[in-house]
């Protein structure tokens, strides 16, 4: 029973940080989409501390934050959108292991 508690609670805890992954990918991509116009690009990079947020959205979320990160960034910051397109790579390599992991833990 305790077991199933557990499972239960991991999946939940698991869930929510995929949600606030995919919340905190928007948010950064509209916060990095204002900074410049939508008539030019910009070849500026990311800043230690957005590079360390990327890789944790990525970690938990990896294919859809990388994708929402790569195509909103794009067009108007193409050095950044290929930055976050690694992380999301690099993300998806830790997801697999610790999903991977936790499954051979869990049974």
């Amino acid at each position: 029973m305790s077991l199933i508690i557990a499972k239960t609670l991991l999946n939940l805890l698991l869930n929510l940080l995929e949600l606030s992954s995919l919340a905190g990918s928007i948010f950064l991509l509209v916060s990095e989409r204002e900074k410049v116009a939508p008539d030019q690009s910009s070849v500026e990079p990311w800043s230690v501390g957005q590079k360390v947020l990327i890789f944790f959205l990525t970690v938990f979320s990896p294919v859809i934050s990388g994708a929402i990160l790569y195509y909103g960034l794009r067009k108007r910051c193409p050095t950044k959108a290929r930055a976050a397109n690694w992380f999301s790579f690099l993300g998806l390599v830790i997801y697999l292991a610790i999903a991977y992991s936790l499954g051979r833990f869990l049974h």
